[in-house]
């Protein structure tokens, strides 16, 4: 249902490798609860650590410190986590 986390850092280590650090954008969400889902799916989505470190800190807490250690640069944070954020909310258009 979710694609774990080792698997996601895999693929942004990999983008920024690609030098796509201006296309990619950074976030997470939330929730207090996940009461859609039954019981016997919590505690199985629990087991398989799919909902580990699941908080809207994720980003910072483990994202950012992971892919720092991948060797991610201190340019390629910064066009992530600001640039590419300005840009958005800006509508302003990704030079080709």
């Amino acid at each position: 249902m979710y694609l774990p986390y080792e698997q996601r850092m895999e693929v942004a280590e990999a983008l920024l490798e690609r030098g796509h650090a201006e296309r990619l954008f950074l976030s997470a969400d939330s929730c207090a609860t996940i009461d859609w889902f039954d019981a016997t799916t919590v505690e199985q989505l629990a087991g398989g650590g799919m909902v580990k470190d699941w908080t809207i800190k994720i980003v910072h807490d483990r994202v950012l410190p992971d892919l720092r250690e991948g060797g991610m640069t201190d340019e390629q944070e910064r066009t992530m986590m600001v640039a590419n954020a300005a840009r958005w909310l800006t509508g302003e258009e990704l030079a080709d």
